[in-house]
């Protein structure tokens, strides 16, 4: 390589211009090796497949793609660039059924979305099996809550499997009609919620695994039911303890459950008021679990400052 300083900026070298030259070797470019992990997979349908493709030597910022070429997921793109590690991380939801998909992922060094010549290529299998769960089982089993919150119910499918579509409905009391939907997590755990704006009463709340997914509970899809009372007051409990509280043995009490009653206060400061008046009233540390249940069967006592305790 010749460069030269033209001072008269003809384009041509002259006579009296400095010059220099420089030499550069070139090589053959060096296509890294790609690998695909697992090579081979099975779960159920419905749920996430992860894959690691890692360039070799590693090398950041190399887009890899993949796509299924067969099987129920046939057409299945997607796409990640390497990190410092040369590891691009790929997915995709096994939603075509059952099956066995064939994954070809490749190192896309012109990014032009094809498969070309001397780019590193990595082949890899996933079978996609039926969802199967045996059991369904729902907590809390029994709950109340104040008119107007939320309630959640969790649902676990045994065998603990992802992607299994857990229904929940609420077939009878006041919020009948209510329902919700989740797929469970790789702990076989779906959560259902909904708000109690129907009035007091006791809700029946229905889950079961939806493994047709058809929206209809089928013969052999396991189920499971529970059960929650809505308050029209949810600080019945409490205001019933400050009633029997002997105010003028406390003093300082009346004050506390004055702002419980009140019914404004946010949980975490409503349970932590009511631990105070029971520790002062001498109860002691009781949990405390707004909208839940005290773990007593009874709290009445007979005379001043007798120390309560649980009957359970």
């Amino acid at each position: 390589m010749l460069a030269w300083v033209d001072f008269n900026r003809n384009g041509q070298i002259d006579a009296g211009e400095p010059q220099a030259v420089a030499t550069k070797q070139w090589t053959a470019a060096v296509a890294p090796a790609l690998s695909l992990t697992p090579a081979s997979d099975t779960n159920p349908v419905n749920s996430k497949h992860q894959m690691t493709a890692t360039v070799s030597p590693a090398q950041r910022d190399l887009l890899v793609r993949f796509e299924v070429t067969s099987g129920p997921n046939n057409g299945t793109k997607g796409s990640d660039k390497t990190n410092s590690s040369g590891r691009a991380d790929l997915s995709y939801e096994g939603k075509g059924g059952v099956g066995s998909d064939v994954i070809l992922a490749w190192v896309d060094l012109d990014r032009d979305g094809r498969v070309d010549n001397g780019e590193p290529q990595a082949i890899a299998t996933k079978q996609w099996t039926a969802l199967n769960a045996s059991a369904i089982s729902l907590v809390p089993q029994f709950d109340d809550r104040p008119v107007g919150k939320m309630h959640k119910v969790t649902a676990t499918v045994s065998p603990q499997v992802s992607g299994v579509l857990v229904r929940f409905q609420v077939t009878s009391g006041p919020n009948q009609g209510e329902t919700d939907q989740e797929r469970t997590d790789n702990k076989g755990r779906a959560t259902g919620s909904y708000r109690g704006d129907g009035g007091a009463g006791t809700d029946v709340i229905l889950a079961w695994a939806d493994l047709d997914g058809d929206g209809v509970l089928d013969g052999g899809e396991p189920q499971a039911t529970v059960f929650v009372e809505w308050e029209a007051n949810g600080n019945t409990r409490v205001e019933e303890i400050c009633d029997h509280l002997d105010r003028y043995q406390h003093p300082s009490l009346p004050a506390l459950c004055n702002l419980v009653e009140g019914g404004q206060l946010p949980a975490q400061a409503e349970a932590a008021i009511v631990e105070t008046i029971l520790r002062n009233a001498g109860f002691g540390y009781w949990p405390y679990k707004r909208g839940g249940h005290w773990p007593y069967t009874s709290i009445w006592w007979q005379g001043r400052g007798h120390h309560g305790g649980h009957d359970d």
